[in-house]
């Protein structure tokens, strides 16, 4: 596939798509296994694909370690605080607490706002349920300047 058959494509959802479309005509890429790598530079200029170009890319890899490099690999593609909290439920079944941890440390050092934030987010969906294993998440906060990351640490 390519961006033109790609467009067609999306186009079939109609101007009134809602996340569940998105997701259903996301997994149905997923299924035929169609590469949308093609879509990389277009993510910021067209929001509308952001979700897309994460949500099959990382959806046709099997490994987390595979899916947490691919998004230290686009933390460039990052700018928006929904960009960063829409890839914790791609990721979600697969983190381990201690894979996380030892990443986070490394995100939450970066000069990009949103790697900071992922660092953060990264352990929302289910990883901060153990409360013994908090005191080590609260370790990680820092003084951040910027409000995005402000409010992941809040949350």
């Amino acid at each position: 596939m390519d961006l033109k058959e790609f467009e067609k494509e999306f186009a079939t959802l109609g101007n009134n798509y809602k996340t569940k479309d998105v997701d259903r005509f996301n997994k149905g890429l997923i299924k035929r296994g169609i590469e949308v790598s093609f879509l990389r530079e277009l993510v910021l200029d067209k929001q509308e694909y952001h979700r897309t170009y994460f949500q099959v890319s990382l959806g046709q890899m099997k490994t987390i370690e595979e899916k947490l490099d691919f998004i230290e690999e686009n933390f460039d593609k990052l700018d928006d605080w929904w960009h960063v909290d829409q890839l914790a439920q791609f990721v979600d079944k697969q983190l381990t607490f201690d894979l996380v941890y030892k990443r986070a440390k490394e995100y939450i050092k970066s000069d990009l706002t949103f790697a900071r934030r992922w660092g953060y987010v990264i352990f929302m969906p289910s990883l901060v349920k153990d409360v013994k294993k908090a005191d080590k998440i609260f370790k990680l906060i820092k003084d951040d300047e910027e409000y995005y990351v402000q409010m992941a640490e809040a949350w």
